[in-house]
């Protein structure tokens, strides 16, 4: 899925695939959407394992002038006495966003959808699934 790179390195990413392809190939790219993203954001998530040992603090911010959300994602494992903290960065497309980077990059954009199983996008899907073609 594009987005944990960045635009910029998902430019990147995307443009070596490009050079690799045969025309007329076809790709499917997956990522989240930022639709769903914003009518499901929690600035703090916290989960913790039915045995109460493992748990999982999620911080999250989103920088609204690049559409990217930044969180900082805590493992704690009690019985272990282990905390692992890991900054995570991901890119939020949406539709328009996500066709002009494939665009820009040499892709044709062709279909949408809101997951594999081929169902319509809309403001409740969770993924947002497009395929595109290397002219």
């Amino acid at each position: 899925g594009l987005g944990y790179l960045g635009e910029e390195n998902d430019i990147v990413a995307l443009k070596s695939l490009l050079s690799a392809l045969k025309p007329r190939a076809k790709i499917i790219v997956d990522t989240m959407s930022l639709f769903w993203i914003a009518k499901n954001f929690k600035d703090n998530n916290w989960d913790e394992s039915t045995d109460g040992k493992k748990r999982y603090l999620q911080r999250r911010k989103v920088d609204f002038w690049t559409n990217t959300e930044r969180a900082v994602n805590t493992y704690q494992d009690t019985e272990r006495k282990t905390e692992e903290v890991a900054n995570i960065e991901l890119k939020l497309y949406c539709p328009a966003d996500l066709s002009r980077v494939l665009r820009m990059v040499g892709f044709v954009p062709q279909e949408l959808f809101g997951g594999f199983d081929g169902s319509d996008f809309s403001f409740n899907s969770k993924r947002l699934v497009m395929t595109a073609q290397r002219p």
